[in-house]
């Protein structure tokens, strides 16, 4: 069937984007509602970026093609985004990683209009998404005084107490060790509350791998924190077993408020 003619004064969109992204394949009339959602008036069209919104569009479907090039073209400028703030690369590394989140699982990116580029959308975004992490910390700079302690056995509670300071830096380091990915799944995961089903969405990959992945992380950085304290602590092998047994016991509420002052 011969799709109808378009008024010379509208411009093709969906032609615009085709060509811009031919390994994208998307269904003209999904593209059309897209627009016409952030467009309803047909004169208003003529100054959408019509590429930018294919793209989009295609990301918020779950199209395996656009995200790969979502990331290639657009989160790969992260980087230039954050120039100004003088940006560590972990930073680099996190934001780009819960951009991933804020755009594709919370579904962010059917925001984006199409009335300015893609590109300087998502700057305003990364630069916001880096202030709201910033600000947080700030936020949460006194809550580890706050927390009370988990309930423990007295023996442990002494331990914990006794080396409070090198409890906290081991796990500090511990967590340094991780890479970009590894830090951010323990982020969605004990500070956004997001379960590995949904986990697994930002990442691309099933939930028993995720699964996987959480049990291993953690257990690498209880493996970190029992090599440092045991490298800087003067305790006994006693001691030691029971301060493994209480960075056991207290990973979770641990990992929730050291994540958030990082």
């Amino acid at each position: 069937m011969v799709p109808p003619e378009r008024p010379s004064q509208e411009p093709d969109l969906y032609e615009e984007g085709l060509r811009a992204w031919p390994d994208i394949a998307l269904d003209r009339e999904v593209f059309d509602r897209h627009v016409a959602e952030r467009a309803p008036e047909k004169e208003s069209r003529a100054s959408l970026h019509g590429a930018d919104l294919y793209i989009a569009c295609a990301c918020a479907r779950g199209d395996d093609r656009a995200l790969e090039a979502f990331d290639r073209r657009y989160l790969s400028e992260v980087p230039s985004f954050l120039a100004g703030r003088n940006p560590s690369p972990r930073l680099v590394d996190d934001v780009r990683q819960l951009l991933r989140e804020r755009l594709f699982v919370e579904g962010k990116i059917h925001q984006y209009s199409g009335r300015g580029s893609l590109q300087a959308w998502l700057r305003v975004v990364t630069l916001r998404l880096t202030s709201n992490m910033r600000r947080q910390d700030r936020h949460h700079e006194e809550l580890h005084e706050a927390l009370p302690a988990m309930a423990m056995d007295p023996e442990l509670q002494i331990i914990r107490g006794r080396y409070s300071r090198e409890f906290e830096a081991a796990l500090r380091a511990a967590l340094d060790s991780l890479d970009a990915e590894e830090r951010t799944l323990l982020r969605l995961f004990y500070l956004d509350g997001l379960n590995i089903d949904r986990i697994g969405v930002v990442f691309g990959v099933s939930r028993a791998t995720v699964g996987r992945r959480m049990i291993s992380v953690r257990e690498r950085i209880v493996d970190e924190m029992h090599r440092l304290l045991r490298q800087k602590l003067g305790a006994s092998q006693e001691e030691l077993a029971s301060l493994l047994r209480a960075v056991r016991s207290e990973l979770a509420m641990s990992l929730s408020v050291v994540l958030q002052n990082r």
